[in-house]
């Protein structure tokens, strides 16, 4: 992002202006043009913010909110304060909602529309991309996982509308597969790679 921007400062001759525009006491020990660059990353955070406003809106949709109600829900999730705060910040947690977001929306999307295989596999790359932004929202696995057992213990059953058995443990062992691979590989690769390890914070840590 940084490199677009660049890009574009450059293709419209405007970087002396923004390195002057962006040179304060503060950041005096900085070079101010790349502190320009670093903090035009708050576009992806406001991007980020605005998508997961929508899957929220789709959340609702998906169980025929109308009306007042869904007026009201919406309104609250798309103006949290602490999630807009999301929309400016410039560290791994905005991109981390973001997707944990997703999965949620793709987990209820199983349940509710016939348990496709699309709905699945999308939970498991969105929830594993979240997991791969920051490991704490692995958290989100409770309730996803939840809604997992009751879908096996209803096929277990044989309930109405429930996947046959042996094709919702595919479906389970593609999904602990794929998001395994996505929110664990930097985890692997760290530990064996510097020794770092497993849930080490910057700053922290040894």
């Amino acid at each position: 992002w940084m490199h677009i921007m660049d890009f574009i400062v450059n293709l419209f001759g405007l970087t002396d202006y923004v390195s002057t525009s962006f040179q304060s006491g503060m950041y005096s020990d900085y070079n101010a043009y790349r502190y320009f660059l670093y903090g035009s990353c708050a576009i992806l955070s406001c991007f980020y913010r605005f998508i997961e406003a929508i899957f929220f809106i789709k959340i609702l949709t998906l169980y025929k909110t109308e009306g007042k109600d869904v007026t009201l829900l919406a309104c609250l999730a798309c103006f949290y304060p602490r999630l807009n705060e999301f929309s400016g910040l410039l560290n791994n947690d905005p991109v981390s909602f973001l997707f944990s977001t997703l999965a949620i929306y793709y987990a209820l999307r199983f349940v509710k529309e016939g348990k496709s295989w699309y709905s699945i596999l999308m939970c498991a790359i969105t929830l594993g991309l979240a997991m791969m932004g920051k490991l704490n929202s692995a958290v989100i696995c409770l309730p996803i996982g939840f809604l997992f057992v009751y879908e096996f213990v209803r096929s277990c059953m044989k309930k109405r509308d429930s996947q046959k058995l042996w094709v919702i443990c595919l479906q389970y062992v593609s999904f602990l597969v794929i998001c395994g691979t996505l929110g664990l590989w930097f985890q692997v690769y760290v530990s064996k790679r510097f020794n770092q390890p497993f849930g080490y914070i910057y700053g922290q840590g040894t």
